[in-house]
């Protein structure tokens, strides 16, 4: 088990290598393209939103590469995964440093990247853009640019903890050592949360062997009108793709009025057994009504 661990690791270390080379070709790319730093992007000067998702696209490899190998993070595979995020940030300066050119003089040849980084850094200045005006106002550089730099630092990191994260919530089989595939959803809604309530305590109640179970998750009834109050109940079924175990997802929300607004004390999990298959039933998305 050890050694299919250390491999998988150095396996999806080659993975988020791949997607971290390519993440800095097409980010270089699109600056000279569109002669703006779309990594660079930010929302009220603090959130490096551009930073963030360009970390994610770095380190898809660690998400990709865990789900084809059936691999769990490990101390070493987020190490990995954080240093490739924010060696993306320098190495994207690193190219624009050694692809930048004065009077036709490449500036790699007489700046230090050291230098050349730290004038990118305190020199940038920043640029508010309006839906009236596209362009944008520049407000020169900032006050505490080192500051807004390690905030970026930050966005890729987070980036690649993202990837590391949508990774742990998937649902895994432990014993085929594999990630259970997303097979359908279904939803039931209900007018008020006393019908609800009693909906999941007759189902929680239920033996997930019997048929009365199995008859209840694949009951289909009228969708009443949503309307404020309005309680779903979204059942997410998971089956692993070599033992065919089927898990549900169970997550409750309440309508408010403008949206969905998610009740995360009430989620559940109901793990089937091999004789139970309620798959047919989950087959594209489906709502419906309640069932007792």
């Amino acid at each position: 088990m050890k050694n299919n661990t250390t491999l998988n690791t150095i396996l999806i270390f080659l993975f988020c290598l791949a997607t971290t080379a390519l993440t800095i070709m097409a980010a270089v790319y699109l600056s000279k393209l569109t002669g703006h730093q779309l990594h660079s992007f930010s929302i009220w000067f603090i959130l490096p939103i551009g930073a963030c998702f360009t970390g994610l696209a770095a380190t898809s490899g660690t998400y990709l590469g865990g789900l084809f190998l059936g691999q769990k993070p490990t101390v070493s595979i987020s190490i990995v995964t954080v240093l490739c995020a924010l060696t993306t940030k320098f190495a994207i300066h690193y190219i624009e440093y050694r692809d930048y050119k004065v009077d036709n003089n490449f500036i790699s040849e007489y700046v230090p990247f050291s230098n050349y980084l730290d004038i990118v850094i305190t020199e940038s200045s920043s640029t508010v853009r309006f839906g009236h005006n596209p362009k944008g106002v520049d407000l020169g550089k900032s006050s505490f640019p080192y500051l807004k730099f390690s905030i970026h630092c930050l966005g890729f990191i987070f980036g690649g903890l993202m990837s590391l994260i949508f990774l742990v919530d998937k649902e895994y089989c432990e014993k085929c050592s594999s990630y259970m595939r997303n097979s359908g959803v279904k939803t039931f809604e209900f007018k008020t949360s006393e019908e609800s309530e009693t909906f999941i305590n007759f189902l929680h109640g239920l033996d997930t062997k019997s048929e009365a179970f199995k008859a209840q998750i694949e009951l289909k009834t009228d969708l009443p009108a949503i309307e404020v109050g309005t309680v779903a109940i979204l059942h997410s079924l998971s089956i692993c793709p070599k033992c065919l175990k089927q898990n549900i997802a169970e997550t409750v929300s309440v309508f408010n009025g403008k949206n969905w607004k998610a009740q995360a004390s009430l989620k559940y999990n109901y793990s089937l057994p091999e004789q139970t298959d309620v798959s047919a039933t989950f087959k594209g998305n489906t709502t419906e009504k309640k069932a007792a």
